[in-house]
């Protein structure tokens, strides 16, 4: 359980955090729901990093990845590995 204090603005004076009530199914949610966000932040990131080189010619290594593949992805390395939308 989480519990935050604000003050008047709305801001965050104090957060409390008690994980020993967490059960089995709250835990592997909680675990979830991290792993999607870092997944979004990465996802973020290379959009970032690769939205600025749209329109440029680039080398790279295409890897098979079946999952990717299935949800109509390529995945190719550029130095770091990113997914990209089958054209």
């Amino acid at each position: 359980m989480i519990a935050r204090e604000t003050d008047a603005d709305g801001n965050v004076i104090s957060e409390w955090d008690d994980s020993e009530g967490f059960g089995r199914i709250a835990a592997t949610t909680a675990r979830q729901v991290i792993l999607q966000r870092l997944r979004d932040a990465e996802n973020e990131r290379n959009y970032g990093e690769f939205s600025t080189r749209e329109g440029e010619i680039v080398a790279g290594v295409i890897q098979r990845d079946s999952r990717a593949n299935a949800r109509g992805l390529v995945v190719v390395r550029l130095g770091s590995e990113t997914k990209a939308p089958r054209a």
